[in-house]
């Protein structure tokens, strides 16, 4: 790997002692790591030990800034190093050896491509996708796991601040689209990744996996999907067809399986309203 090619971008919110080990598993196919801790009180003994490897940039923020500002601020100073792609993690997901010269492979199929990204295998439900080992185009992918090359991103803009989280990675992928560019996924390149607190329920003769997320999270669940629908609906109706489908069903497993299941479908109400009064940014309890 060539230096200064590829920097990373992890993005911490009260990690727990395993991400350790989750960075352990591509610490070294990235020259430069950016971790951005949004932690309100940072976890000094799971800090030290990520300390100790010697091609990171710790960054605390002392404030949940969202990950929208969080991937635009190690997006700035990679580009500002002169980098090429940045990979963008979550915690809570590991990657196999070489995922990211695998990812690297599927760049050359098209100059157009903007994000590769992994086969995001996740402990419970139903897997989407074979593992065929090839690129294959897709509409939008999650942020965990892509690599994304800067000279597209530099052109397209930022992330959006504005939705602070949830929904930023969809929103990003489809103004890609609509740029003309391109994101593939490379399913030779496999992701552990973890959603929520994800259990497993009985219903009829199937099994559903309630993802269990805090009401605040179905607040920006909601109001942002209403946001991005509205961005690109004329353009991408399948997309918004689909993940109103998700919607229902993720909020019908709110209902019968979830604790506090009546905060959870306020917030969601109230993430729609904002999104009708064009209320963005971090949720605040006044607004």
């Amino acid at each position: 790997m060539a230096n200064k090619k590829i920097a990373g971008v992890v993005v911490l919110y009260n990690p727990q002692p395993e991400v350790y080990e989750h960075i352990k598993s591509y610490i070294n196919e990235v020259d430069r790591l950016f971790v951005i801790d949004n932690s309100e009180v940072v976890n000094e003994g799971v800090i030290f030990r990520i300390k100790t490897f010697s091609n990171i940039i710790y960054l605390p923020q002392n404030e949940n800034t969202g990950i929208a500002y969080a991937l635009n601020l190690a997006t700035r100073l990679a580009i500002e190093e002169g980098y090429e792609y940045i990979l963008t993690m979550d915690q809570d997901s590991e990657t196999p050896p070489f995922m990211v010269s695998n990812l690297l492979e599927c760049f050359s199929r098209d100059p157009a491509i903007a994000i590769v990204t992994p086969f995001h295998h996740i402990p419970y439900g139903k897997e989407s996708n074979n593992y065929d080992g090839k690129c294959h185009r897709i509409l939008t992918t999650m942020t965990s796991g892509n690599l994304v090359k800067l000279e597209i991103l530099k052109e397209v803009g930022w992330f959006d601040e504005k939705l602070f989280i949830d929904y930023v990675d969809h929103e990003f992928c489809l103004r890609l689209n609509k740029a003309g560019y391109k994101v593939y996924i490379c399913s030779k390149a496999i992701l552990k990744h973890n959603l929520g607190n994800i259990n497993e329920n009985p219903f009829f003769y199937k099994k559903v996996f309630p993802t269990n997320y805090d009401s605040l999270r179905h607040y920006y669940q909601t109001r942002n999907r209403f946001i991005v629908y509205k961005r690109f609906k004329h353009l991408y109706p399948d997309f918004e067809k689909m993940d109103k489908k998700n919607f229902r069903r993720g909020l019908l497993k709110v209902i019968l399986y979830e604790r506090k299941k009546i905060e959870k479908l306020r917030f969601a109400i109230l993430g729609y309203i904002h999104f009708k009064k064009n209320i963005y940014g971090k949720y605040k309890i006044n607004d």
